[in-house]
């Protein structure tokens, strides 16, 4: 179960001596310079010393995540079971696997090797025994997507377009966008043909898939997007230019031009896909053609702007925009001067309305049914007529196609029968224009159909008479196939977007998963069904497809999973439409249900989810996809981030504001600590050559204790009964332990000045592998001291930072280190400007492995606190005479916000100068005050009686109201706004936080353990603080 550990406490607080160590009792005690770190949430992996094979678990193999992947290997992959102890290894078949690590007890994460096309047995040997997976994984024939030509394809589709890759077969499908490609056809194993859909501008995501192995590619075609102008506003202005305009239409991403009358117009700004803004240059007067272009398509809006020029007769019309308008009816515009005061006007001869009038323009409402061709306008300004004129046409329009049916590989001569068919009029059916397209009259035309896909499709026509579209007025016929269900597992809350792919889907759908309907069943198209499963335990299960009146069985096609790992952290590979969230409680690694989650910064209520009763939210839709920002969180609750992580499965540990026990809550014993382990023994090889005459108040004296846990983590200063001391050879020595598990039992020999307090170390002694049990007395544990203290060695810091306030004091620390015994501190330095430090009193034995921890701290009083840097180094081999220590984080510049100021967008921001970090964790701590009692309990039985005393007190608790873990080298950690009514923080409170940061080269944040956000796993760290102003709960909703 994960335990809190006080992993970083003691290191906040390290004291120090100058030089020398100030003596064997001194105890400079932490400093309270601000808020205490955080407990880093460290599993302890207990090394108790040689495994017996006899007495440990032998392991079991359930699951392979995913069951399937290609036949070269590279799959990375989850192995769920139990027993996994370490050192352990993972077979496929009999090809070991590679990148294989160990999650927690019951996950190892493993990379396939190559294997033949099928199924084979998975292994997993640990010293316990092996388990195994009968067909347990199974190869694939590999398939790739290589390339796509051409790579840039306009947004309406109907390109031609070929397909490279390998692995290509008659069941391959391809899909651009979730969408199939028109008329798909086998060239051959590396070559699929077909024709693009309407997509969307950018990049689409391309997905081909076999039975059993899919392919994605997002970097193949770009999408541009068709630029097409409907309205300009104002239509007329100056011919000097400067006039403001906005464009409106479609196709305006990345637009690069403005051209009107061929002159260009100047500040294109693109307010969005649909409106652009520009200055009008200066221009003759007269109607000009308005151009707008991209990089790939052009498009002109013929007469779209009117210049007028301020001089001239007055009344007079100068052009009308658009020169052309339907029969059916529309606005026009007349240019000119002296049109303020217009009247009335006509079309064709038929009363129109004036809208709007100008010095320079007057709006008409012309009515519909007017007669195609040429018309008359004519605008009555005061007793003058004024006439030009214009051009009325018949609006394209679709009424019928014959057949109505064809089969989707295309072939098939239709003809359409519509209206207003001209001259560069083109028609599509499914995207793709027909071929050989022949225009018999203005009411019928004829072609070929290239292709299509499954399903009703639309018939458009569009040219120089406008567009038009009859929905779903053909059906293109395909055969009944399945090729496969993606993702083929998702976690047990259910709500997974599970999509079956295939050809001739249609409607009534419904897809089943172990018998049990699943929800939110949504045809997309004729090659994709989607659907959600509901809950359910871990397993595989069939699925039961139906699709009109066919049916579709497939066995143990789709698994239930846990994502949980009782480790916390992330694993299972990229995001790829779903994120699996767990939360647990860190002290009791129970499930938390009713935790929100959320994906993103914005609270965007489509990507929330609620834990269930196992703590498990699942968010998924098709445009979840790569990093992502999130969040849990509730009220009482502390919230926690990860921010960009590309992981699908994530485990979160959060926990509850620290509160009293309610008012009714029965009283409870008060805790009883057991007695601690006792070690005695003799000290031999009690050799001094002090002169008491040469050298008078110096004493020769050992000091015994214990290894401490780890460089971070001091043994705890009371009880005074944890150290003793001996002054001659042979000596008995009697010490307590304070924890548990193998510990290392050493004395420190040395010369001692009473006065002084003085202490020159000289000698070394160490006991290995003294088990320490809780009431146990362990005998005979003698301590000789073999090792000579006279090695010399310069240690050498690689600049590392002083900054004002802090830090601004160096130091090393050197420790002996016993691995899972712990470490053994040896007297500090501390230096005040050089970067070489002298050591003259270390171990002197060969392979003795020794850690040296240096840095820059901030100095309080003679004490060591943070903020500090630091570096850890390592080294075995003791003819070494010099060592360096680096690299160093630096400190953070441009905080925002300032310390104690406001926080405005919910996120804090910072720079790093020089080398940067791996890995980086931010603690926003709050504390409090909980009061209660507890009784003597006198009678043992385990309650508390209405006799027994009560003990009743209160203590201050620090707790986390908000926990960030990002990659290093982000400089901005959000705080993502939540759903409304969870709320993090109180308005106008002020917050510290606390700011981890770590070089950690094996560090991989799409992979990872909560483990990995301690120092324990990195190479050099920083820790700084700060404070914020809370404004508002989190970063604003919108």
């Amino acid at each position: 179960m994960l335990r809190r550990t006080p992993a970083l406490l003691g290191l906040i607080a390290l004291s120090v001596s100058a030089c020398r160590d100030e003596g064997l009792d001194s105890d400079a005690g932490p400093v309270d310079s601000g808020p205490a770190l955080p407990d880093a949430r460290v599993v302890p992996r207990i090394d108790a010393g040689p495994l017996d094979a006899d007495d440990l678990p032998e392991p079991t193999l359930n699951t392979v995540l995913p069951r399937s992947g290609s036949e070269l290997g590279g799959t990375r992959v989850v192995l769920r079971g139990t027993a996994f102890i370490e050192p352990l290894s993972v077979r496929f078949g009999s090809a070991e696997a590679s990148s294989v690590v160990r999650l927690d007890e019951v996950s190892i994460a493993a990379t396939s090797p190559p294997g033949p096309v099928g199924r084979v047995t998975v292994y997993v040997d640990t010293p316990g025994g092996e388990a195994e997976l009968p067909n347990g994984f199974s190869y694939v024939r590999d398939l790739q997507l290589t390339g796509v030509s051409p790579s840039d394809i306009p947004e309406e589709g109907g390109v031609a377009l070929s397909f490279a890759g390998i692995g290509f077969d008659e069941h391959t499908l391809i899909l651009m966008d979730r969408q199939p490609i028109r008329g798909q056809k086998l060239v051959s194993a590396e070559l699929i043909e077909g024709f693009a859909p309407a997509l969307s501008p950018g990049r689409p995501e391309i997905l081909a898939l076999n039975v059993g192995a899919s392919a994605r590619r997002s970097d193949l075609v770009r999408v541009f997007a068709t630029p097409q102008t409907r309205v300009v506003a104002p239509e007329v202005g100056p011919t000097s230019g400067g006039t403001p305009l906005a464009l409106e239409g479609d196709g305006f991403q990345a637009l690069e031009r403005v051209q009107i009358g061929g002159s260009e117009a100047t500040q294109l700004t693109e307010r969005s896909g649909e409106l652009v803004e520009v200055l009008s240059p200066a221009l003759p007067e007269g109607a000009h053609d308005v151009k707008v272009s991209n990089a790939f398509a052009e498009h002109d809006f013929v007469g779209g702007f009117v210049a007028v020029s301020s001089t001239g007769p007055s009344p007079a019309i100068v052009a009308v925009t658009p020169p052309r308008i339907p029969a059916t009816g529309a606005s026009l515009t007349v240019a000119g001067r002296g049109l303020e005061l217009a009247e009335r006007g006509r079309v064709g001869g038929v009363l129109a309305t004036i809208v709007r009038t100008g010095a320079n323009a007057a709006e008409l409402v012309a009515p519909g049914g007017l007669p195609v061709g040429m018309a008359s306008v004519d605008v009555f300004v005061g007793s003058s007529t004024l006439s030009v004129s214009i051009e009325v046409f018949q609006p394209v329009e679709l009424l019928a196609v014959t057949p109505t049916s064809a089969p989707s590989l295309g072939g098939t001569t239709v003809r359409v029968s519509g209206r207003g068919f001209a001259p560069g009029t083109e028609i599509r059916i499914a995207d793709v224009p027909l071929a050989d397209l022949a225009l018999v009259s203005d009411t019928e035309a004829t072609g070929r159909i290239r292709g299509g896909s499954y399903g009703p499709q639309d018939l458009k026509a569009s040219g120089p008479n406008g567009s038009t579209v009859l929905r779903g007025a053909f059906f293109f016929r395909e055969p009944f196939e399945i090729v496969g269900i993606s993702p083929d597992e998702g976690s047990i809350a259910g709500n997974t977007l599970v999509t079956v792919y295939g050809r001739g889907l249609s409607s009534p759908a419904q897809v089943s998963f172990a018998g049990t309907p699943a929800a939110s069943v949504s045809l997309e198209n004729g090659s994709v069904l989607s659907a959600r499963p509901m809950p359910a335990p871990p397993g595989s299960v069939t699925v039961d497809i139906s699709s009109g009146s066919s049916t579709h069985v497939a066995e143990n096609a789709y698994a239930f999973y846990d994502p949980r790992i009782i480790t916390g952290g992330g694993w299972g590979g990229p995001i790829e439409g779903s994120v699996n969230v767990g939360v647990l409680d860190p002290n009791s690694g129970m499930p938390i249900p009713g935790m929100v989650v959320q994906l993103g910064l914005d609270a965007n209520l489509r990507y929330t989810g609620v834990t269930d009763e196992n703590g498990v939210a699942t968010i998924s839709w098709p445009e979840v996809f790569g990093p992502q920002t999130v969040t849990v969180g509730q009220n009482e609750f502390g919230h926690a981030t990860f921010v960009e992580v590309n992981t699908r499965n994530l485990t979160f540990y959060v926990s509850p504001y620290p509160a009293p026990p309610p008012p009714d809550a029965p009283n409870q014993p008060c805790p009883e600590g057991g007695e601690p382990p006792v070690v005695k023994g003799k000290v031999f090889k009690f050799k001094s050559a002090l002169d008491p005459r040469a050298s008078p108040g110096w004493i020769p004296i050992a000091q015994i204790t214990y290894s401490q846990p780890s460089v971070f983590s001091p043994n705890p200063p009371l009880p005074p009964e944890q150290i003793d001391y001996v002054f001659s050879d042979g000596e008995e020595y009697e010490i307590i332990v304070t924890r548990g598990g193998p510990v290392s039992v050493y004395a420190l020999m040395g010369d001692y000045n009473q006065e002084t307090m003085e202490f020159i170390p000289r000698k070394l002694g160490i006991r290995r592998q003294v088990p320490a049990a809780p009431g146990s007395t362990v005998e005979g544990a003698d301590i000789e001291l073999d090792l000579d203290l006279d090695r010399h060695l310069d240690v050498r810091l690689d600049q590392p930072p002083t900054i004002l306030p802090g830090p601004t004091a160096n130091a090393i620390f050197p420790f002996v280190n016993l691995a899972s015994e712990g470490v053994i501190p040896l007297p500090p330095s501390r230096i005040s400007g050089s970067a070489t430090v002298p050591f003259d009193n270390l171990p002197n034995a060969a392979g003795l492995d020794m850690l040296y921890m240096g840095g820059s701290y901030t100095d309080a009083g003679g004490q060591l606190t943070y903020p500090y840097s630091i570096t850890l180094a390592s080294s075995d081999d003791e003819s070494l005479t010099t060592l360096d220590i680096g690299p160093f984080l630096e400190m953070p510049r441009d905080l925002l916000p300032k310390q104690g100021r406001v926080l405005e967008d919910g996120a804090l921001s910072w720079t790093i100068p020089g080398t940067q970090p791996d890995v980086t964790t931010v603690y926003v701590v709050d504390g409090t005050s909980i009061s209660g009692c507890c009784c003597a309990d006198v009678n043992m039985n385990g309650t508390c009686e209405d006799d027994e005393p009560l003990n009743c007190g209160a203590a201050p608790v620090q707790y986390e109201r908000w926990s960030i873990y990002g990659p290093g080298l982000l400089m901005s950690y959000p705080m993502p706004a939540m759903p409304p009514g969870i709320s993090a923080f109180e308005t106008g409170t002020p917050y510290f936080y606390l700011v981890q940061q770590g070089i950690a080269p094996r560090f991989d944040w799409h992979e990872f353990i909560y483990n990995q956000f301690s120092p324990y796993f990195w190479r050099s760290w920083s820790v700084w603080f700060s404070q914020f102003l809370a404004k508002e709960e989190t970063r604003p909703a919108p």
